[in-house]
This record gives structure tokens, C-alpha cells and sequence, in this order.
């Protein structure tokens, strides 16, 4: 390789190097995220409020478990949803079956 070439190398890299060095030492945008509608983010913060406070009740029996030194086993059905009218869990089947968490009804 000729000294030309290699200086024409060592030149490219190097402008590479200063490109992702300059590149990194500049703020990162924030992305701008809008819901398309103020229904659709109500849903969607509603729906993580909801899987957080299941997380929270669930790590709440595991640990009164470990100090009872108890065995748990967690299993969760993804077709229940909250019904906010009844407060019960309800199946999304048709088969209308609910549990509010003390009796189960029809």
C-alpha cells in the first residue's frame, strides 16, 4: 500500500472518529410521542396502573409467604379484566363468571 493511500485511510478514519465523538457528546432528543386520542392514553395508563397494582399485590403475597416460609405458585389468566362498573374480575368469555376476591358469582 502506498504512503498516499494510507494517508488517505488514516485521514478517513480519523474523520469518522471525530464524527462519532462529536456525535456522542450531543444531547439525545427527547421523542415527542402524542396519542392519537385522549381516550386511547386514558386506556393505556389505566391498563399499566392496573398491571402495576397486580405486580404489587402479587410480590405483597410472596413476601408474607417467604416469612411464613410457605410455597407459592402464581398463574395468571390474561382473560380477566377489571370491570369498573361491578368492581369483580371478569372472564371475557361469555360465560359471565366474576370474582371480586372473597365469592365468586354468575
Amino acid at each position: 500500500m502506498s504512503k498516499r493511500r494510507k494517508n488517505q485511510f488514516r485521514e478517513a478514519l480519523d474523520a469518522k472518529r471525530e464524527a462519532l465523538a462529536s456525535a456522542a457528546k450531543q444531547p439525545k432528543p427527547e421523542p415527542e410521542w402524542e396519542p392519537e386520542s385522549p381516550e386511547l392514553s386514558a386506556e393505556v395508563l389505566a391498563d399499566r396502573l392496573e398491571e402495576r397494582e397486580t405486580e404489587l399485590a402479587k410480590e405483597q403475597e410472596r413476601r408474607r409467604a417467604a416469612e411464613m416460609a410457605w410455597s407459592t405458585r402464581f398463574e395468571v389468566d390474561y382473560g380477566l379484566r377489571w370491570d369498573h362498573e361491578r368492581r369483580v374480575w371478569a372472564s371475557s368469555a361469555e360465560d359471565g363468571f366474576a370474582y371480586d376476591g372473597q365469592r365468586r358469582t354468575a
